[in-house]
């Protein structure tokens, strides 16, 4: 059950008829109100000092005051405490006159009762505490006005400013009576007129307006620049003055100038720096990276930013390991600020990357410099399997044999590799890694690459999407055709790759197809010589054999001469035709296989020398 409490209520009258009707018409309401009575006003005042009333019934007619000085003296005692005049018929104006003076209400003597004065009562009550409170709300309004730190003009339609706060006062440098003298036209500097004119009239047309930026000009000609809301004021269903309420952010305006200076700064030197860079926030998302990022990964900024992580580009061996730098540097424990990692890009290549990374101060953010050392493993790699090569060279006599090498050894540092023999005009695939030989077989003569480097030149081809996919289903980036020439070209070596081809690369292996080439023909030279010497041991045998088959036809005719009394001269001539035919014959025979010996061992001594 709510308990109420009394509402205490002093009366101030000398005729006792007149309080003891007020006092009846109240005793209705039991225990509703507690009263206490007094015959003068020097009475009243002092009771009020020492006792907090809800509410006071005054006459005006008392022994001690009369008229509107009663109000005024007991108002100036109490004015948190709503009075009710009490008067006579003849005194109705002059009650009037009280109520604008202070008193919330008044009653005719003999003209109320008692629902009449308990209403009056409650109302008087809540219109003071109202107006109380709208008191107190004007107090804070205007403190807040005068000591606000920022500035509070009210402008009437015509652009005159009506009122300003100590604060705008300070800011622009004026006087309160010089600024009643100036429209807020006159304070704006003269870029910045045209648009907030036209924001006047909008507040004007009841739109108000947020976030206005201008430029405003102090007496001292000092431009400031101001951000802040405007409103209209509307009374009586009609916009008679606009109310604008503003901050002074030059100093905000010109380090935001400076943080974009700085920022303009930062971009271009990031921008231009000539290595891949990139900035990561502490949850490993790319915030930015630059265009020298975009071609090393192969996406574009749109795709990376603020969508991807540094972990979508690390080798899946690798990644753990980084990660383990990347939080140990947010929580200040040891990690290293230069390594190497392995990266994936857009293609699907792995490279071999170089890193420099380090926290940006005051964040948790990283910035990182990337720069891609696989061109350098790779010519590291392609030195040393030159070398492997070089000496499998020298040992191997067999071409065949020393090209399938070459594929096998250069398959470890590029994508696929072929190795070719010239045969007639055209090619024979010896040895392919990475590669099916069938499908090379049937386009290798008329690639552009390979049809150039059987004229002598080595050829730098980017993919031909058409004539590559019919070698391999995913014909990589590149192509390096490079001839096998000493002398002539005795084949071709075909190299695919992914990565494109440096001058020192290209020039490392033309070097070693070089020696290749020299091997093969020193091999072709040498296989020839010992075919003359074998021919040549042939030939000396049969010499051997047909200076055998010629001691008979000698001997005949020897021995023939020596019976040539008993034979008769005709018959040992006769003896003597018949067996040099059959030495004509040999020696005839004889000549022909020594001319082929001789021409076969000039030539072989010739291409030896």
């Amino acid at each position: 059950m709510t308990e109420y409490k009394p509402v205490r209520i002093l009366i101030v009258e000398d005729n006792p008829g007149d309080v003891r009707l007020v006092q009846e018409f109240l005793e209705i309401y039991d225990g509703y109100f507690e009263i206490e009575c007094v015959e003068r006003l020097s009475m009243a005042i002092e009771s009020v000092k020492k006792n907090n009333f809800d509410v006071i019934l005054l006459d005006l007619a008392l022994p001690d005051s009369f008229g509107l000085d009663t109000v005024d003296r007991l108002y100036s005692t109490s004015t948190e405490i709503p009075i009710i005049v009490l008067t006579g018929n003849r005194d109705e104006d002059i009650a009037l006159k009280a109520v604008q003076a202070g008193a919330q209400d008044y009653l005719v003597k003999g003209q109320f009762d008692s629902d009449l004065l308990v209403r009056s009562i409650r109302y008087a009550i809540e219109r003071k505490k109202i107006e109380e409170d709208l008191l107190e709300s004007e107090r804070r309004y205007k403190d807040l006005f005068e000591n606000a730190n920022i500035m509070i003009q009210s402008v009437n339609q015509e652009g005159r400013f009506i009122t300003v706060n100590r604060e705008w006062l300070d800011t622009m440098g004026y006087s309160l009576e010089e600024v009643k003298n100036l429209t807020v036209f006159d304070i704006l500097d003269k870029d910045c007129i045209e648009h907030c004119s036209a924001v006047f009239e909008k507040v004007l047309s009841g739109e108000p307006q947020k976030n206005v930026e201008a430029r405003f000009v102090t007496k001292n000609g000092r431009k400031i620049d101001v951000e802040g809301n405007i409103f209209s004021r509307v009374y009586g269903g009609k916009i008679i003055a606009t109310h604008g309420i503003f901050k002074d952010v030059s100093e905000k305006k010109r380090a935001e100038k400076e943080l974009k200076e700085s920022e303009e700064r930062y971009r271009t030197t990031f921008e231009h720096t000539g290595t891949a860079m990139l900035i990561v926030e502490e949850d490993t998302t790319i915030s930015l990276v630059n265009s020298e990022f975009e071609k090393l990964s192969g996406y574009s900024k749109e795709e990376i930013e603020g969508k991807m992580s540094w972990t979508q580009f690390v080798h899946p061996d690798d990644i753990e390991r980084i990660k383990n730098y990347h939080y140990a540097r947010r929580e200040g424990r040891a990690a290293p600020t230069t390594y190497e990692f392995r990266a994936i890009n857009r293609r699907g290549d792995i490279l071999n990357i170089f890193i420099i990374v380090g926290l940006i101060p005051g964040t948790k953010k990283c910035v990182a410099s990337l720069i891609d050392i696989t061109p350098l493993r790779r010519l590291n790699n392609l030195l040393r399997a030159i070398s492997e090569i070089n000496e499998i060279v020298a040992k191997e006599k067999e071409t065949e044999k020393v090209l399938k090498s070459v594929c096998r050894k250069l398959a470890l540092v590029y994508g696929a590799i072929v190795t070719s023999i010239k045969r007639g005009e055209g090619l024979l695939p010896v040895g392919a890694e990475g590669i099916s030989l069938k499908p090379v077989s049937e386009v290798i003569t008329s690639c552009p690459a390979n049809s150039k480097a059987l004229e002598g030149k080595t050829i730098k081809l980017r993919k031909d999407e058409l004539l590559c996919s019919r070698c391999m289903p995913n014909p990589y980036e590149y192509v390096l055709s490079i001839p096998l020439l000493y002398e002539k070209v005795h084949g071709v070596i075909v190299i695919h790759s992914n990565s494109e081809f440096n001058d020192e690369e290209v020039a490392l292996i033309e070097k070693l197809s070089r020696n290749i080439a020299f091997a093969l023909t020193a091999h072709k030279i040498e296989k020839e010589r010992e075919r003359a010497f074998e021919q040549l041991t042939a030939n000396i045998i049969a010499f051997d054999k047909s200076a055998d088959r010629l001691r008979n036809p000698l001997s005949v005719i020897m021995s023939s001469i020596e019976l040539r009394k008993e034979l008769g001269s005709e018959k040992v001539i006769e003896i003597i035709k018949e067996q040099s035919k059959r030495i004509k014959e040999e020696l005839d025979e004889l000549r022909k296989e020594e001319v082929n010996t001789y021409k076969l061992a000039k030539d072989s001594i010739k291409k030896f020398i």
